[in-house]
């Protein structure tokens, strides 16, 4: 016995136990961000193991246990992460690397693993709560995509296309939740121009040496007639998308965040690199053949002038180049240029065949997919003929137009797909989206407590969306990630600007009785570490899902049912 009085003795023992709670939350949040490295390390171990006893799952080893130190660096340092995870989504290189080098999809795992960290570091409340009121758009714009599946008569593309859409969502999602501060600003952008400098050299060297090879799949190309009347296909450089017109299209919002960097990157070495990649990807953009490319080129320069980001006399300068080199560049070049001044021509003018039918069969398609798109938009007004469902009715309205169709094609332009395929709501809906962020963007621009710097990133973004959406006037919606990161940039910009992140604490677990106020950071910090571990668990159920994804492709029976001795068989001996 103490000898003190028993409400005093019991107020000594909650003080004691405050005193461990203590002692043991300061244990577990200086831990806490070291979890995963464990981890990381019995994953790499279990790899070595599974190469070692499958030869031909042996190759994959070496990227796994490089993926794992990738992994760590990027959860230690989040800037490193946000870096890495920013390019890998501009750049696609997940899905080139599982397409060329038959690697298993590593955006999920990288986006999960990345999403832990954030979540251990900073909590899930204080995450969602600060940026809730700019997903009200994009979830209008993705319900009404959504709703539209049920009018659709394919309705395996339209629920692909949604799947495709949620992911997207999802890895703009991560982008948006860690760039948290303006250097996270400067690191996303950075990340964005570095996958278009790649590219962009590599495009350059493909046009120069010759060679075809395509980087996996960082450099490809595709073979087409760049100028009508020609029988010889010509290579178009498609880099990290597959498709010349998309890949210029990603490049253009790159020319004006080069700039910007140019003007306010603090290294002189930085600013002399941004400016000349803000050179090359013009080049890089010309070397596509995209006419539609070309315009929206114009209208980036334009705004970039009107904004005072470039001199009108350095723009006459460079015109002037171009038009003195345009006679010793490849024939192909001014062939393409000179079907842009001829498309109205071509199109119905007085050397058009008869019919109708003008002499750019390139021309006269789009403009048949076009008037197609806007036939089934009067006659499905509401929801349209639903998501990725355009090529199912082209045949249809296309053929009574008179003009030369072909088979099942896209809209080829994205403001027609999306009210032919989403009706008055979806048109709305993405217009009413568009319109949010040009209004963002004007805040940010007019605001005078904003600094020089943040104003002239709002400015030059404003240029690079009027881009995009000068050239998907001439592309379909094929590839959506490049707006929704271009969204994701402008969001965080906005909030940068008029967004006070505050931390407040988590609420208490309803199962959690406190004893004293240190009970509470307490709960908090179980809330976070059940959080981790719910999102290392799906990391590795996903992995033993790849591998046994891979062992399945390669018939190995280790991990399918009714298997007790496959470890001790050959793949000979297996088949």
């Amino acid at each position: 016995m103490s000898g003190l009085p028993p409400r005093v003795e019991r107020q000594s023992i909650i003080d004691r136990q405050s005193l461990w709670l203590v002692e043991a939350w300061e244990r577990g949040r200086q831990a806490l961000p070291y979890l995963p490295i464990p981890l990381l390390v019995i994953a790499m171990v279990f790899a070595g193991v599974v190469g070692a006893l499958i030869p031909d799952f042996g190759p994959l080893v070496p990227a796994g246990i490089i993926g794992g130190i990738v992994a760590a660096v990027a959860f230690l340092r989040p800037s490193i992460g946000l870096f890495l995870f920013a390019f890998m989504l501009f750049s696609r290189l997940s899905e080139n690397l599982t397409t060329f080098v038959n690697v298993p999809s590593i955006a999920p795992i990288f986006a999960v693993f990345l999403l832990t960290g954030l979540v251990a570091r900073e909590g899930l409340g204080s995450l969602f709560r600060s940026r809730r009121r700019y997903w009200q758009p994009i979830a209008a714009y993705g319900l009404v995509m959504l709703a539209s599946v049920f009018v659709a008569v394919n309705q395996q593309a339209a629920t692909q296309t949604i799947t495709d859409l949620v992911k997207d969502l999802v890895f703009v999602l991560v982008v948006i939740l860690y760039a948290r501060r303006y250097v996270d600003v400067r690191v996303l952008i950075w990340a964005m121009i570095s996958a278009g400098f790649v590219a962009s050299c590599l495009t350059v060297y493909q046009a120069v040496s010759g060679n075809d090879f395509t980087f996996f799949g960082l450099a490809q190309t595709s073979a087409a007639i760049v100028v009508p009347g020609e029988i010889e296909e010509v290579p178009r450089p498609s880099g990290y998308v597959g498709d010349p017109n998309f890949y210029a299209l990603s490049l253009l919002p790159l020319v004006p965040l080069a700039l910007h960097r140019a003007r306010y990157e603090l290294h002189r070495g930085m600013r002399w690199f941004a400016g000349f990649v803000a050179l090359l990807l013009p080049i890089a953009i010309f070397m596509t053949y995209s006419r539609g490319a070309y315009l929206a080129l114009l209208v980036v320069l334009a705004g970039l002038v009107y904004f005072g980001f470039v001199k009108l006399r350095a723009i006459g300068i460079a015109a002037l180049v171009f038009v003195l080199l345009l006679p010793v560049l490849p024939e192909e070049y001014s062939g393409r240029l000179s079907t842009i001044g001829d498309a109205t021509g071509a199109v119905f003018g007085s050397d058009a065949p008869s019919g109708g039918e003008p002499a750019d069969t390139s021309v006269s398609g789009r403009i048949a997919e076009v008037l197609a798109g806007v036939y089934m938009f009067t006659d499905y007004p509401l929801l349209g003929v639903g998501v990725s469902n355009y090529p199912e009715y082209y045949q249809e309205y296309a053929r009574p137009l008179g003009i030369r169709t072909r088979a099942q094609r896209n809209a080829h332009s994205l403001i027609v797909e999306v009210a032919a395929e989403t009706g008055v709501l979806g048109l709305v809906t993405f217009l009413a989206l568009v319109t949010l962020l040009f209004l963002w963007l004007r805040g940010v621009m007019m605001s005078e407590e904003q600094s020089p710097e943040l104003r002239d990133l709002a400015r030059v973004l404003i240029v690079a969306l009027a881009g995009f959406l000068a050239a998907i006037m001439f592309l379909h919606g094929a590839y959506p990630r490049f707006f929704w990161v271009l969204v994701a940039l402008i969001i965080v910009v906005h909030s940068q600007a008029f967004t006070r992140l505050e931390r407040r604490p988590m609420p208490r677990l309803g199962m959690v009785r406190p004893l004293s106020p240190v009970v509470t950071p307490m709960g908090r910090h179980r809330a976070r570490l059940a959080l981790g571990v719910v999102a290392t668990t799906s990391v590795a159920v996903v992995a033993v899902l790849l591998v046994n994804q891979q062992l399945a492709a390669r018939d190995y029976p280790l991990l399918s049912r009714g298997s007790t001795s496959a470890l001790a068989l050959s793949p000979a001996d297996v088949q």
